[in-house]
């Protein structure tokens, strides 16, 4: 697989195909930035993921985004270098924090947003 060429590199899903991610940085789409949603699939043909935005407790879409908007939480217990010092750290002392709930809280919410959204699929 070729880094430089992100059709070909995630053309299985790149290993995100089932993950949690925050959605950041869209500019056509504003709304679904600071959002989480689930990794459904990818669109090899768009060089797209399909990801079901969790955008209430009981709302979600489907959207198709670049990998690129899309952000992996990373664990506390992670190991980090901070830029530019090459002194290691932990996660949580560099990921930036976002206004309203603590990010934990939302992770778990959409989390057990996922969790029956998949339940409620497979049983139907």
């Amino acid at each position: 697989a070729n880094a430089a060429n992100p059709k070909e590199s995630a053309s299985s899903g790149g290993g995100l195909v089932g993950r949690l991610v925050l959605i950041a940085g869209l500019v056509q789409s504003p709304k679904f930035n600071y959002k989480w949603a689930k990794v459904e699939s990818f669109d090899a043909e768009m060089g797209r993921y399909v990801v079901r935005v969790h955008l209430s407790d009981d709302e979600t879409v489907l959207a198709k985004l670049k990998r690129e908007a899309l952000v992996l939480p990373m664990s506390p217990d992670t190991p980090v270098v901070r830029a530019g010092t090459g002194v290691k750290g932990r996660a949580h002392s560099v990921m930036p924090r976002m206004s309203g709930p603590p990010m934990h809280a939302e992770l778990n919410k959409a989390r057990a947003a996922a969790a029956a959204a998949t339940a409620a699929t497979t049983t139907a």
